[in-house]
């Protein structure tokens, strides 16, 4: 038997997930907006303001369509009413719907959406970057929910380059009772500590061309980042849990260290 090279586990059925999304939303306060790319499946984009917000947190998921456990991690956090009411929120908690549809990593016509946002030749990253544009804002903190078939445990990458407070230790210790982490010293061709990259420490970087969702956010909207990778050879109930604990615990660890940079 050669090699699996993807993933071939447990997803979901999009439209339920999607009017699941919005009526448990709406009922947590949230304002739903429809960013449509193509397809018969809008991008949803969640918000809810704070009056005297700790900070201003973005999260998204589900920009890969074989990655399920950030979106229904999403789903579950919103049911159960758990997301911080004590900051500004904005969600986006699926931003590939048709390639979750499919099961497949890249949208129909071949394009990696997280690759994208230089080009925006995919209707999923022009769609996003619009409505991104639209409503101008600046995120304290930004939240990237992923998975990789490869991992080993959970682990982060760190986009920090103004060495703000790190939250990836509360981050890595809520999961890993869960899931465990990849403690490799080389994780996906990056060297790595204690399942934690900063590509800005190892001097890697990314060809032009190669522009994702994080990088793209690093330049205008926000200071300080994280990609969330669960191993996703590991079972969906657990990577659904390791995401819901990584989220809440970088919640946490605003309260505990405050807010350090303004846009």
């Amino acid at each position: 038997m050669g090699k699996i090279r993807g993933y071939l586990g447990r997803t979901f059925h999009v439209g339920r997930y999607l009017g699941a999304v919005q009526l448990a939303a709406q009922r947590e306060d949230f304002v739903v907006e429809h960013l449509y790319g193509s397809g018969d499946y809008p991008i949803l984009a969640l918000t809810r303001r704070c009056l005297s917000p700790r900070a201003n947190l973005y999260v998204s998921s589900g920009i890969h369509g074989d990655e399920p456990a950030g979106p229904l991690a999403l789903l579950r956090m919103l049911r159960k009413g758990t997301l911080p009411r004590d900051m500004s929120l904005t969600i986006l908690p699926l931003l590939n719907p048709r390639s979750m549809a499919a099961n497949r990593r890249e949208t129909p016509e071949g394009v990696d959406v997280n690759r994208d946002y230089r080009r925006l030749s995919s209707p999923e990253a022009a769609a996003h970057v619009h409505w991104l544009k639209e409503r101008p804002r600046s995120f304290d903190l930004c939240l990237f929910l992923h998975e990789d078939w490869e991992a080993r445990g959970y682990y982060l990458y760190e986009l920090n380059p103004d060495r703000e407070q790190s939250l990836a230790p509360e981050m890595l210790e809520a999961v890993r009772g869960a899931i465990g982490v990849d403690d490799s010293p080389e994780i996906d061709g990056h060297r790595a500590l204690n399942g934690l990259i900063r590509p800005q420490d190892t001097g890697h970087r990314l060809p032009e061309n190669v522009y994702p969702e994080a990088r793209y956010l690093l330049e205008g909207w926000t200071r300080h980042s994280y990609t969330m990778e669960a191993p996703s050879n590991m079972p969906l109930a657990r990577r659904i849990a390791a995401h819901e604990r990584a989220v809440l615990a970088a919640a946490e660890g605003i309260r505990a260290h405050g807010v350090w940079f303004e846009i």
